[in-house]
C-alpha cells in the first residue's frame, strides 16, 4: 500500500464546491480509503487536526452535511484499525489460495470501462487455524491482503522485511466451497508478479458507512429535496422549496420522551394500528429502529394489537390480509421462524409465496384461464354413464380438484399478502363469490355420481349449466377487474410489495432500500441511540411530510470507537441536539416494568421524579424472592472487596459466589463478549436489581456510581458480602437447593473458605456432554469416585452444566 496519494479532504470537496455528484457517492467512499496507507489506517492522529465538533446549530443544508464527513472517516479509520489488531492477536483471517484478474468489462460501444481493477480471489476454506463464518469476508467488506507467510500478532509485523499489503473491497462473496470474492483493488496486483497473498483480514462493513455516506452528499441532496432534513439545518433561505403541494401544514416533528417500561412499544403499536386504519386515505408509514431486535418487538405488538381486534383472522373482515405491513431485514437477527405471525409480514416469505401467483405460467390469470377451458365443454363430456351398473362416473373428476385447489390455494395467498385496496373491494368480494361457487360445484358432481335416478340427474345437469354460466361470469370479471402483476421478475415483485405496503419496517440503516419510495410519515423507534447522520438515511425519502421521533437521551447513546470522532460529537443524536434546541417533548410520565425500589433511583437523579410507577408494579405480586434474606430483596448494593486473585484469569471468588445460584445468561448493555469488568450489574429488570462492586472505590470516582452508592446506603439497601451479620456470612456459603440450583460438596461437606477456593477451583465448560444445553447452572464438586457419580447423576437431571473442579485435576475429555 502506498502512502496518500492526495489530502482526502481535497478528494471530496473537489466536487462539492462545484455542486456536481458522481454517479454513486457510495464508490467515491471506496476510492477515498484505497488512498490511504498503511500507516494512515494505523494513525489515530490522520484526521486529528481537521475534526471539528459537530455544531448546535448550522447555517444551511451543505454546511450541515458537511459537518458529519470528516468526523465519519475518522471513526471509519479507528474501526478499521482496531478490526485489524483484534484480528491479528485472536489469528481470526482467512487463507488465500490464489488471486486471479478478472476480464475488464466494456460498454455497449465496445470501450473498456473506467472502473476499478477486478480480481477473483479463491478461499483456502478447509486450511488455517480458524474457520468460523466471522473469519471470511463478505459483500460490502473492506479486507486486508497480505503476502506475509509468517504468523503476524501485530499490524507492524505486516510491513517488516519487504512484506506488502493491499486493501481490497468485496463486491461479491459467494458461499459455496470455493468461496469466490470478487474485490477491487487498492493497486493492480498484476504489477507484482512475484507476490503471492497469503491471508486475508476483514476490516470493516462499509454498507451501513456507505449508506450514510450517500446521505451526506450535498448535489444529491440537492436533487432528493429533502424537507425534513432542510428543517433540522436549519435552512430558512430555501423555506419556499418545503411547501408541499399535497398538504398545505409544513413539515414537523414530534418528538416523544419515554423512559424504559413506560409502555413506549405498545404506545407505537396502538399508534401505528390507527394508521394502518388510514391506509385507504393513502397514508404510508415507516416504522425504523436502530437494530433488529428493537423493530421486531414493535412489528410483533402490532400484530398482537390486529390479531385481539380480529379475533377471527378471516379474510372477509380484514382480519387475515396482512399485504399492507411489509417488514424486511436479516431473518437470523429478527429470529423470524417459518410459519410464525412475524414471517407472513417478512418481505423474503412473501416473495417466495407471490412469485408462483404472479407467474404466467402458474399465477393467478393462468388458474382462471383453466376453469374456463375445463368448463367450455357440455356435461356429457365430463359424465360418462355406464348402463351397466347403471351409475354415473365423472372422467375429470381429479383434474377438476386439481384445478380448484390451485386456484384457492393462489387466491388465498393473494388476499393475504396484497392490500385490499389493491386487489379493490368488489373484486375481493368476486374471488369468495367464485371458491364458493367452484366447491358448490365440485359437492354437485360428487353427489350426481351416486344418483340412480334418471330424472335426478337431469335435475343435476340443470343445476351443473346455471354453475357453469355464473361461474364463467366471475372469472371473466375478475380477468377484467385485477391489476395485479404478471412476472417472474423477483426484482418487480419486490417493487410491487414495497409500492403497496403502507406500514413497513426495518432497521434505519435498512431504509436506504427504500430511498425510491414515497412515504408520508417517519417514525424512529430508540431515536437517541443513533447517530444524528444515521437518522439521515430514512429522513432523504421522498415525500416525507412528518417525523415522530421516540427514544431516551438519558439512556444508552450511539456507540463511537474513535476518542476523536467522540469529542466531535459524532455520537450525539438527532434526538438529543434538538432537545438542546428546545424542542418539545412529550413525556410518558408512567413506568410498568420496575419494582419501584429500582425505579426510585434513575427517576430521582435523571428524571427529576416526574415517572409515576403504574398501578401493577404497585402491587405486593410484583416483588419476587429469589433467595433469602434482606440482601437479596428488590434492590442491593453488595459491597465486595475489590482485591483480585491471579491466576490465568482476574476474578474475585465472592463475585462468583455470588452469582452461582442463578442460571444466568450473561451479556452487557452493548452485548460485549469475553471482557472483563470491574463492575458487575445482574439484573431481571422487572423484579430484582443486584449491584457488585466495591463501595469505597465507586463513592471516590466521583461519577455517578458514588451517587448510586450513597443513595443505597441512605436507603439501607448496602450489604457487605463479608459481615458476619449480613445475609450471606460466608463467601461460599451454600444455595439453597432447588429449581435451577444444584448443590455443592468438598470433603464430603458443605464448607470452604475464600482463601481456599481461589487457590484451588477452575471453571470447567461440561455443557456438550449430553446434547445442548437448555440452562446452564453452576456447581462445586470434590474429586473423588462418589463426587463423580453425583455429577453424573447431575448431568442426566441438568442438562448443560458448568461445573467448578479441582484445577490440578482438570483432565481433557472429562
Amino acid at each position: 500500500m502506498g502512502e496518500v496519494k492526495g489530502s482526502t479532504q481535497i478528494m471530496w470537496e473537489r466536487n462539492t464546491s462545484r455542486g456536481e455528484s458522481s454517479p454513486d457517492p457510495g464508490h467515491d467512499l471506496v476510492r477515498l480509503i484505497f488512498s490511504w496507507s498503511f500507516h494512515d489506517i494505523m494513525n489515530h492522529n490522520l484526521f486529528a487536526d481537521k475534526v471539528k465538533t459537530i455544531p448546535d446549530r448550522f447555517s444551511g443544508l451543505m454546511d450541515y452535511l458537511e459537518a458529519f464527513r470528516l468526523p465519519l472517516l475518522e471513526e471509519m479509520r479507528e474501526e478499521m484499525s482496531t478490526n485489524l489488531v483484534d484480528a491479528l492477536s485472536s489469528s481470526r483471517h482467512f487463507p488465500i489460495d490464489a488471486v486471479r484478474a478478472l476480464p475488464v468489462r466494456k460498454d455497449k460501444s465496445g470501450d473498456a470501462q473506467a472502473s476499478p481493477s477486478m480480481y477473483r480471489l479463491i478461499v483456502a476454506r478447509g486450511r488455517g487455524r480458524r474457520h468460523g463464518a466471522r473469519d471470511f469476508p463478505c459483500t460490502g467488506d473492506v479486507v486486508l491482503l497480505s503476502d506475509a507467510t509468517s504468523p503476524c500478532r501485530r499490524p507492524a509485523d505486516l510491513t517488516r522485511d519487504g512484506r506488502s499489503c493491499c486493501l481490497a473491497h468485496v463486491r461479491y462473496a459467494n458461499d459455496s466451497a470455493l468461496a469466490l470474492e470478487m474485490v477491487a483493488a487498492s493497486e493492480r496486483l498484476e504489477q507484482q508478479a512475484s507476490t503471492r497473498y497469503a491471508f486475508g483480514v476483514s476490516l470493516i462493513s462499509l454498507i451501513p458507512y456507505e449508506r450514510i455516506w450517500r446521505c451526506l452528499d450535498y448535489a444529491a441532496a440537492v436533487q432528493r429535496k429533502p424537507a425534513l432534513v432542510r428543517v433540522v439545518a436549519g435552512d430558512v433561505d430555501d423555506g419556499h422549496d418545503m411547501r408541499l403541494p399535497a398538504s398545505p401544514p409544513p413539515p414537523c416533528w414530534r418528538r416523544g420522551y419515554p423512559r424504559s417500561g413506560s409502555g413506549k412499544t405498545k404506545t407505537i403499536s396502538v399508534l401505528l394500528l390507527l394508521m394502518s386504519q388510514q391506509s385507504a386515505a393513502g397514508c404510508r408509514v415507516l416504522t425504523c429502529a436502530p437494530t433488529n431486535t428493537a423493530i421486531r418487538q414493535v412489528a410483533s405488538r402490532l400484530l398482537e394489537l390486529r390479531k385481539q381486534q380480529h379475533p377471527s383472522g378471516a379474510s372477509d373482515d380484514g382480519g387475515g390480509c396482512l399485504g399492507d405491513l411489509l417488514l424486511f431485514g436479516n431473518r437470523q437477527r429478527m429470529s423470524i421462524a417459518t410459519g410464525s405471525s412475524l414471517d407472513d409480514i417478512f418481505l423474503d416469505t412473501r416473495l417466495n409465496r407471490l412469485r408462483a401467483c404472479f407467474s404466467p405460467d402458474t399465477g393467478w390469470r393462468q388458474c382462471l384461464r383453466s376453469v374456463e377451458v375445463f368448463l367450455s365443454g357440455r356435461p356429457r363430456w365430463w359424465l360418462h354413464e355406464d348402463r351397466r351398473r347403471n351409475q354415473v362416473t365423472f372422467t375429470g373428476r381429479s383434474r377438476f380438484h386439481q384445478i380448484l385447489q390451485r386456484l384457492s390455494s393462489c387466491f388465498r395467498t393473494i388476499m393475504l399478502h396484497v392490500p385490499r385496496a389493491i386487489i379493490m373491494e368488489s373484486n375481493y368480494i368476486n374471488i369468495f363469490a367464485l371458491i364458493d361457487m367452484l366447491q358448490g360445484f365440485s359437492r354437485l358432481l360428487d353427489w350426481m355420481c351416486c344418483m340412480c335416478s334418471g330424472n335426478e340427474r337431469e335435475a343435476c345437469n340443470e343445476k351443473l349449466e346455471r354453475y357453469k354460466v355464473d361461474i364463467l361470469f366471475l372469472t371473466r370479471a375478475l380477468n377484467r377487474g385485477l391489476k395485479l402483476p404478471l412476472t417472474r421478475s423477483e426484482k418487480q415483485i419486490m417493487e410491487f410489495c414495497f409500492e403497496s405496503a403502507s406500514l413497513v419496517f426495518c432497521t434505519v440503516s435498512g431504509s436506504a432500500k427504500m430511498l425510491g419510495q414515497r412515504m408520508d410519515l417517519l417514525l424512529i423507534d430508540e431515536a437517541a441511540q443513533l447517530k444524528e447522520c444515521e437518522s439521515l438515511i430514512p429522513l432523504q425519502l421522498y415525500g416525507l411530510k412528518h417525523a415522530v421521533l421516540i427514544g431516551d437521551e438519558c439512556q444508552l447513546p450511539a456507540t463511537v470507537k474513535s476518542k476523536v470522532a467522540a469529542s466531535a460529537l459524532l455520537g450525539r443524536s438527532m434526538f438529543e441536539r434538538l432537545s438542546l434546541q428546545g424542542h418539545k417533548k412529550h413525556l410518558l410520565n408512567i413506568q410498568y416494568r420496575m419494582h419501584p425500589s429500582i425505579s426510585i433511583f434513575p427517576n430521582t437523579s435523571f428524571y427529576s421524579s416526574k415517572i409515576l410507577d403504574g398501578p401493577n408494579v404497585m402491587q405486593g405480586g410484583h416483588e419476587r424472592s429469589y433467595l433469602e434474606g434482606a440482601m437479596f430483596g428488590p434492590y442491593s448494593f453488595i459491597n465486595i472487596d475489590g482485591r483480585e486473585e491471579s491466576g490465568r484469569s482476574k476474578r474475585n471468588m465472592a463475585e462468583v459466589a455470588a452469582m452461582r445460584p442463578l442460571a444466568l445468561r450473561v451479556n452487557s448493555v452493548d452485548g460485549f463478549q469475553g471482557s472483563e469488568e470491574d463492575i458487575i450489574i445482574l439484573s431481571t429488570v422487572r423484579h430484582c436489581l443486584w449491584i457488585l462492586g466495591n463501595a469505597a472505590t465507586l463513592h471516590g470516582s466521583g461519577s455517578i456510581w458514588a451517587e448510586l452508592v450513597r443513595d443505597a446506603e441512605k436507603r439501607g439497601c448496602l450489604f457487605n458480602w463479608n459481615d458476619g451479620t449480613s445475609a450471606a456470612s460466608s463467601p461460599v456459603t451454600p444455595p439453597p437447593l432447588g429449581a435451577g440450583v444444584v448443590g455443592y460438596e468438598q470433603g464430603g461437606g458443605h464448607q470452604a473458605h475464600a482463601a481456599d477456593a481461589a487457590g484451588f477451583w477452575t471453571l470447567l465448560r461440561l455443557d456438550t456432554l449430553r446434547g445442548g444445553a437448555k440452562r446452564i447452572t453452576t456447581m462445586v464438586v470434590g474429586w473423588g469416585t462418589r463426587q463423580a457419580a453425583r455429577v453424573v447423576a447431575c448431568l442426566e437431571e441438568q442438562r448443560g452444566v458448568q461445573l467448578v473442579v479441582p484445577r490440578d485435576r482438570e483432565r481433557a475429555g472429562d
